[in-house]
């Protein structure tokens, strides 16, 4: 992080900066059996080049040892005594993979301090304070996996899920943002009446082209008709753009839930199963070890949240009793386009929650079963849960 702040005069001062952060990620699976060389191993015939014995009747060797296709195999017995040491680091394979997410920020700011050039009411002691400037962001993602985890569920890696690909994805944002604080009245007739203005605009481009712009802005007021008493007030236009992650992240289908509400025989009153695809009669088998897919990960496509607040309070603090202060507040916020994950139980209890079949709730809609009514047999699918 690099900085410098000064004075320009005796009204305006500036703060300007730069910072860079990166954030490393390797995430390695170790002692993972290859599926290739565990049926190598589990296919053992008797050594036709050593002689049997009657205290050694059999003598176990890998038939890839034998017919030349793999030389180094070990013969893998889970029963028994176990497997052997040579066994178990002949099937151990190892899957990697690693990523990047880095942040640029630069950001130059003026302050003005114009009481200093007789900016100020009447009534008032201190001037118009101002502050405003300009921001730049950039922020990036990188992800890459192996080919042993590009390549799931028939590349070579067992217990393990879907596929994960390479992801790399980034966006930045130009803004400018201005702010004010006017002291209408200080210690006359009323103690205190303060004004606050604040906006800031927002400029974002997303590597996949998409670009959009935001706004946000503010209005307080603060007023102390006397000493220990204070009334406050704003209305706030708040704006949260999605992050790296939320946009970036990998899709995979994974373990996302641990129940299945529709894992019954299928009646004609199960209005949200039935809207799942399922048919009366039909029984979707149940996971044994409460293991649902999801499908889980970024979206391209998500748009920057909104909220409005509108908040409304006072503060007492009264001379005769010392360090006592009372606050009180009232607040509405009102959220649109939240960008959330659902979870894969809360889409399919919200599904199944519906009791009429005149009415067909949404989280339906992201629900996928195969054929048989699974939401865990086949790995291409999935509740639908990304943000």
């Amino acid at each position: 992080m690099l900085g410098a702040r000064g004075d320009l005069s005796n009204v305006f001062s500036y703060d300007t900066y730069f910072q860079y952060g990166r954030t490393l990620y390797e995430l390695i699976y170790k002692n993972e059996f290859s599926i290739s060389r565990l049926t190598r191993a589990l296919d053992v015939i008797d050594d036709p080049t050593i002689a049997n014995t009657p205290t050694s009747p059999f003598q176990p060797v890998c038939r890839s040892v034998v017919d030349g296709t793999d030389p180094f195999c070990q013969p893998y017995d889970p029963f028994g005594t176990g497997p052997t040491a040579a066994a178990v680091n002949y099937l151990n394979v190892y899957g990697t993979q690693q990523g990047i997410t880095s942040e640029q920020i630069a950001n130059f700011n003026v302050t003005g301090l114009l009481g200093e050039m007789g900016w100020k009411t009447p009534w008032a002691e201190d001037g118009v304070a101002l502050n405003a400037g300009v921001e730049y962001r950039r922020e990036s993602l990188e992800l890459n996996p192996d080919q042993a985890f590009q390549t799931l569920p028939s590349s070579d890696l067992a217990g393990q899920g879907t596929a994960v690909l390479p992801v790399s994805g980034n966006f930045k944002v130009w803004e400018v943002f201005g702010e004010a604080q006017i002291p209408i009245v200080q210690n006359r007739f009323i103690d205190e009446l303060t004004l606050g203005l604040g906006y800031r605009k927002s400029w974002y481009t997303v590597s996949n082209g998409r670009k959009y712009d935001t706004d946000t802005y503010k209005l307080s007021l603060e007023f102390a008709p006397i000493r220990g008493v204070r009334f406050r007030g704003a209305y706030n236009r708040a704006v949260r753009a999605p992050n790296i992650q939320e946009l970036f992240a990998p899709q995979i289908v994974a373990l996302d839930g641990s129940n299945d509400p529709c894992a019954k025989v299928i009646t004609a009153t199960d209005y949200g199963c039935l809207a799942q695809g399922l048919v009366v009669g039909q029984s979707p088998s149940p996971n044994p070890a409460g293991q649902y897919n999801g499908l889980l990960g970024g979206n391209e496509d998500l748009i920057p949240e909104t909220a409005t607040t509108t908040t409304l309070g006072v503060v007492l603090q009264p001379s005769f009793i010392p360090r006592l202060a009372l606050t009180v507040d009232w607040w509405d916020i009102k959220l649109k386009d939240a960008i959330q994950g659902l979870g894969a139980d809360a889409v399919l209890n919200t599904c199944v929650s519906q009791s009429t079949a005149s009415f067909t709730s949404p989280a339906c809609e992201m629900v996928v079963r195969d054929p048989a009514g699974s939401i865990w047999l086949t790995a291409g699918v999935m509740s639908s849960t990304h943000p």
